[in-house]
C-alpha cells in the first residue's frame, strides 16, 4: 500500500469514528500541506491532497461517516487504469504499425518516387499526382477525429456513452449505498443524491444499489470490449487505406514507363 493509499484509510477510520483526521499522518510520507491542512481540520483539503476520487470526497463532504464504507465499496470495483491500460495497449499496437507504414511510406514517396518521375521526365511524360498523396491526405483528415475518439476512449470521459459513463454510475451506486449504510438523515440523503448525475433514482434500496453497481460494472467491461473492437476495425481501415494508396501509386507508376517501353 502506497503512502497516499495508507493516509486515506487512516483518514476514512478517523471520519468514521469521529477522531481528528490528522492522528498518524505525520508518520507516513504524505505531502506537507497535507498534513497541515489535517491539523487545521481542512477535510475537504485533506482528501483533494490525497487525490481521492470526487465522488468520494462530496458523500465525505455530505456525511462524513459514510467516506469510510464508500472507500471500502470502491476498491472492490475495477480499476480506473486497467481500463485505460488496455485502451492504450491497442492503441500502442497501432501505433507501432502506423509508424511502420510511415517510415515504408516516405522511403516510396522521397526514393522511388522521384527516381520514377525522373525516368518518365526523359520520354517526355508529363508530372502525375501520385495516388498515395491523395488518399493519404483523406486519411489525414480521418487521422484527426479518429484521435479525439482514442484519447475520449482512453479517459473514460463520462459524457461520451461508453464505459466511462457506466463506471461513473457504478461509483455514485455505491458511494449511495454506502451513504444508507451509515443511516444519515433524509434531508443529507436526499440533498446528497440530487447532485448526483447518472444515479438518477432517489427510492432505490441499500440492495438495488449494490445491483445496480455490479450490473453498471459489468455493462462497463462489456463498453470497453466494444470499443477495443471498434477501435481496431478502424485503425486498420485506415491502415489499410494508407497501404492501398502507397500500393496504388507504385503501381501507377510502373504502368506508366511500362506502357513506354512498349
Amino acid at each position: 500500500m502506497t503512502p497516499q493509499a495508507a493516509a486515506t484509510v487512516l483518514v476514512a477510520d478517523a471520519l468514521e469514528r469521529g477522531l481528528p483526521v490528522n492522528e498518524g499522518l505525520s508518520a507516513l510520507n504524505v505531502s506537507p500541506r497535507v498534513v497541515m491542512a489535517a491539523k487545521s481540520g481542512n477535510v475537504p483539503e485533506v482528501l483533494n491532497g490525497l487525490s481521492v476520487d470526487p465522488v468520494l470526497q462530496r458523500v465525505a463532504a455530505a456525511w462524513p461517516r459514510a467516506f469510510a464504507p464508500a472507500l471500502r465499496r470502491f476498491e472492490a470495483l475495477p480499476n480506473q487504469a486497467t481500463f485505460t491500460f488496455h485502451v492504450m495497449q491497442t492503441a500502442g499496437y497501432v501505433f507501432f504499425l502506423a509508424l511502420l507504414q510511415t517510415l515504408v511510406g516516405a522511403m516510396v514517396m522521397f526514393k522511388v518516387h522521384p527516381l520514377v518521375e525522373q525516368m518518365g521526365a526523359d520520354f517526355g511524360l508529363p508530372t502525375m499526382v501520385h495516388v498515395a498523396t491523395t488518399i493519404s491526405t483523406l486519411v489525414l483528415f480521418a487521422v484527426i477525429p479518429f484521435v479525439a475518439w482514442l484519447v475520449s476512449g482512453a479517459t473514460g470521459w463520462a459524457r461520451l456513452p461508453g464505459w466511462g459513463r457506466e463506471m461513473k454510475r457504478a461509483k455514485e451506486a455505491v458511494v449511495a449505498a454506502a451513504l444508507l449504510e451509515s443511516n444519515p438523515p433524509d434531508d443529507v440523503r436526499l440533498a446528497f443524491y440530487s447532485k448526483l448525475q447518472w444515479l438518477g433514482d432517489v427510492t432505490l434500496s441499500g440492495v438495488d444499489l449494490s445491483l445496480l453497481a455490479e450490473r453498471t460494472t459489468a455493462e462497463a467491461e462489456r463498453a470497453l470490449a466494444r470499443y477495443l473492437a471498434a477501435l481496431r476495425f478502424v485503425a486498420l481501415g485506415l491502415l489499410s487505406l494508407n497501404a492501398f494508396g502507397l500500393l496504388a501509386s507504385v503501381y501507377v507508376s510502373l504502368s506508366r514507363l511500362a506502357g513506354v517501353g512498349s
